[in-house]
């Protein structure tokens, strides 16, 4: 209700008009102007995430060679009227169609054909090698030769154009057009006493080896008309494969490849309806209302009869195994490749040869006698359902993005100074916000200690809490820490930047060698959301006494990242509010308490979050990721999504972020900044140090000294470049430690 409150309605006029353009303009409008929106900005639709449904299984069935109507490549050559065939020469001597016309029947009913189908009759005679028997008489040819020369069909003797099609010896062909299938569904439940049957790897779910079903077997049928589909999806996708991203060779090798598809013998369907009858939907074909729905027996196409009786569960999740298995052609002809009764069809169904793709191979048969089930995944029934991403307001989680204006997700920034062997930390904006770094007390081992920004209004972590409470948290996290901590998340973290395409290019690439790529602290909360209410039970048990759908209940897995994309910005995230662990997507260095993998893929029962499809509040995260890169997502349940990170929220911020690093002792000397009257001074002051080998930012040296009025503080100079000359200056060389600092565009890409 909130977002139908925050979205503008259409406004009618005064005449009463309620809709149309008009009035949607209207609305938008006044929208604007409640909301306080610049006029010189334009509110658009932008249409949200879509939703997704699970399908039926598919069956291909291989060995079948399909109709060549089928195939939409084939194209048939048209004739005109004028151009039939009216006659033919052999010898010299000619014979007209109509001549033999006059020997045979006349058409039937004539009339009420139209007019070319008596020349069609009469092209048919003349190519017919049957009538040479009345055309011998008329040349004085001997029936076999003219038989054998109307059988070659030469061009030259026959004055039009011949059809393309049709003019060899008819067969009767094999051409299935539909099978009939049958197939019985064990469910596996979620979870039993307490452990889960199906455990998610990172990237699906796969059954639990002492996983069972839950006693039930459902017997469920259909009819599912056969296509060429996958031939031709095949080639298409070749085709778009090799023009997108093929070189030379392929290129030369389409063609050939083409070819060698068309050569494919398959034919292929989904198991129409299985999803439907399993959810209590009973969408079978022929299904219609009359009096055949009473009687005793069935005496029609389909041959099985399927009437389907399961418990109601919402959610696909176990083994099928095929008990019937027929293939009928356009002819009435039948093949059955598989049938439950004794005796009959090419293979009794517990031993039907069925080959199933990797994702459905299930680890042991739930039925021992049968030797190939096929494992099904769990998949929503008949209902639409995506991961929605909400990214979130830095301060206020029930802020989101494209609902609450004025949303910033960017909790902070961070950047790993390879030099001091620290973080960087920013606010959203690019401020300065202090450095995290290990630091040796006077008893004990290394800490991490946050110090505080060189210049600007913060001074204590309190002041970075109350502005910018997960960054805050994430410092509050880390500092206290001890050595093998701070090691193992700063080397993660590299390390998972080195798996990051582009690397981010800068326009000075010895800054790679000091700190790492700008990264930011995102906040952004992830659930489950169904198109509509949730699927019930439609038997009669639940018409007066409805049941919760049991999959509402159940918590299904999610991965953030993926290393092995090379565009996925993910380095890892931060549970909730704990920030207490760092869960990341490379691998650590060492084992430590602080930093823990994510998954890994493959591994079953791995560390991932956990959603609820019921569940109305999100799961929230706080994400380190490279903004510039998007973030994947992977539940099993759906299809991969993945999201960005909208630009305006990073470009200007990575425009203010200083590099800081510790200098010193360095023994240099202080002069007053040289101008030669045409630049503008701006620090009184300069330090002498070698020069820095990136020349393309804004550097600045910063020292703390003692103010006139007692205390200590930071006071900036400009940097001159140390002669290698020796100079005689009336300056004193002195040893001095301070922050060498870098102001320079982060996000630039490099120009050539």
């Amino acid at each position: 209700m909130r977002l139908r409150r925050n979205c503008p309605r259409p406004l009618p006029d005064g005449n009463g008009e309620e809709g149309g353009q008009a009035a949607f303009l209207r609305g938008i409008e006044a929208f604007a102007q409640k909301s306080s929106i610049d006029p010189d900005k334009q509110l658009k639709a932008v249409a949200k995430a879509r939703y997704w449904q699970g399908t039926d299984p598919v069956v291909a069935i291989a060995g079948v060679q399909p109709a060549k109507e089928a195939d939409p490549d084939v194209r048939l050559r048209v004739r005109l009227g004028s151009q039939l065939i009216k006659g033919f020469c052999i010898e010299g001597m000619n014979v007209e169609a109509a001549r033999l016309v006059e020997t045979m029947p006349p058409l039937p009913n004539r009339e009420a054909l139209p007019g070319a189908a008596a020349d069609l009759f009469a092209e048919f005679l003349l190519l017919d090698p049957e009538s040479a028997q009345l055309a011998a008489p008329l040349l004085g040819l001997p029936v076999e030769v003219l038989k054998e020369r109307i059988a070659r069909r030469n061009d030259g003797d026959y004055p039009g154009i011949l059809p393309q099609k049709g003019l060899e010896q008819w067969s009767q062909p094999w051409s299935p057009i539909f099978m009939e299938w049958k197939v019985r569904y064990i469910h596996v439940p979620h979870e039993a006493n307490g452990k889960k049957n199906w455990l998610f790897d990172g990237i699906d779910y796969i059954l639990d080896d002492n996983a069972a079903g839950d006693g039930k077997i459902v017997q469920i049928g259909g009819v599912s008309p056969l296509s060429t589909h996958i031939r031709q999806t095949f080639k298409e996708r070749l085709r778009e494969f090799v023009s997108s991203g093929g070189d030379s060779k392929g290129y030369a090798q389409l063609d050939d490849w083409m070819r060698r598809v068309d050569g494919w013998c398959f034919v292929s369907q989904e198991l129409t309806g299985f999803r439907a009858m399993l959810a209590q939907r009973d969408a079978r074909t022929f299904r219609t209302p009359g009096t055949g729905m009473t009687e005793a027996a069935a005496d029609t196409v389909p041959f099985l009869l399927n009437d389907v009786l399961s418990d109601f569960y919402g959610i696909c999740q176990g083994q099928i195994f095929f008990t019937d298995l027929i293939l009928y052609d356009k002819f009435g002809r039948v093949l059955e490749l598989a049938r439950s009764e004794t005796g009959s069809g090419l293979y009794k169904h517990e031993n039907f040869p069925l080959l199933r793709d990797a994702a459905m191979l299930p680890p042991r048969s739930l039925q021992p006698a049968v030797t190939a089930p096929a494992q099904l995944p769990p998949r929503l029934l008949l209902q639409h359902m995506r991961l929605e991403v909400l990214l979130s307001d830095q301060q206020d989680d029930s802020m989101m993005l494209g609902e609450s204006p004025r949303v910033n997700p960017i909790c902070g920034w961070i950047l790993v100074n390879h030099l001091d062997h620290g973080l960087l930390l920013y606010a959203p904006d690019g401020s300065a916000m202090g450095e995290l770094r290990l630091q040796k007390p006077a008893r004990g081992d290394k800490r991490v200690v946050w110090s505080p920004p060189v210049h600007g209004e913060i001074r204590t972590l309190l002041q970075i809490h109350q502005v910018f409470p997960h960054l805050g948290a994430f410092i509050a996290g880390l500092a206290g820490r001890g050595e093998a901590d701070f090691s193992a998340f700063l080397e993660t973290v590299d390390g998972a930047m080195w798996t990051l395409e582009p690397l981010g290019e800068r326009s000075d690439l010895h800054l790679s060698l000091l700190i790492g790529r700008p990264l930011a602290l995102v906040r952004a909360g992830f659930r489950f959301q169904l198109e509509g209410p949730p699927l019930t039970d439609a038997g009669w048990q639940a018409t007066f006494a409805p049941i919760e759908p049991p999959f509402l209940k159940y918590g299904f897995s999610l991965r953030l990242g993926d290393q092995i994309a090379r565009n996925d910005g993910t380095i890892g995230y931060f549970a909730g509010n704990d920030y207490t662990c760092f869960h990341s997507v490379a691998a650590p260095p060492f084992h430590t308490g602080y930093v823990c993998r994510i998954g890994p893929p493959g591994k079953p029962q791995g560390n991932y979050l956990e959603l609820a499809v019921g569940a109305s509040a999100p799961a929230y995260v706080t994400l380190l990721a490279d903004p510039r890169s998007p973030i994947h997502a992977f539940t099993g349940l759906l299809p991969v999504k993945d999201f960005k990170i909208p630009a305006r929220f990073f470009e200007p911020a990575l425009k203010k972020v200083e590099a800081s690093f510790h200098i010193g002792p360095l023994l240099t000397k202080i002069m007053p900044t040289e101008t030669t009257g045409e630049e503008e001074q701006v620090l009184e002051n300069t330090v002498a140090v070698l020069p820095p080998a990136a020349q393309n930012g804004t550097w600045s040296w910063w020292e703390k000294e003692w103010a006139q009025g007692g205390g200590l503080q930071w006071n900036r100079y400009g940097l001159r470049d140390a002669s290698p000359d020796a100079r005689m200056e009336n300056a004193s060389v002195s040893l001095r430690e301070g922050i060498l600092q870098l102001i320079v565009a982060l996000n630039e890409e490099k120009k050539e």
